[in-house]
């Protein structure tokens, strides 16, 4: 792999992937082993932009109540997401979420694990989780 970057809380690496050729992330705690070569990368120029979530792909504006819990988890599992929360006047859902993500599988994973703790506003949104549970079974 060639190396482009960190992420904000240094958890994970941005790499360009020669075998796949395409950017890759991987989790720091994972890298068992590093080798220095004296070359110079030749794809840092590929480096994509990534959501709060970690993914790529065409920006679009999500909008979500939150319940303490979801709020707390959120800023938790992903920390770059607490500039895009704030506090509002709802007993039900007492924070907001309105920030730019880039592909519906980062924040819907997130949403589907918090079953009435989250209010989806955000109608791309919305159809992505109804279809990823209209034939869910357990």
């Amino acid at each position: 792999i060639e190396p482009i970057s960190l992420t904000d809380n240094f958890a994970s690496l941005d790499a360009y992937e020669l075998a796949a050729k395409d950017v890759r992330t991987f989790k720091i705690q994972r890298i068992e082993d590093v080798l220095l070569l004296d070359e110079a990368s030749s794809h840092a120029a590929e480096a994509a932009t990534y959501d709060v979530f970690g993914f790529t792909g065409e920006p679009f504006v999500a909008k979500l109540n939150l319940s303490v819990r979801a709020y707390r988890l959120l800023i938790e599992e992903y920390p770059a997401t607490k500039q895009f929360t704030e506090p509002q006047s709802n007993p039900a859902f007492p924070y907001r979420f309105v920030g730019e993500v880039r592909r519906e599988i980062g924040i819907g994973r997130f949403i589907l694990g918090l079953p009435n703790e989250i209010e989806v506003e955000t109608p791309r949104l919305k159809s992505y989780l109804n279809k990823r549970i209209k034939n869910l079974q357990w």
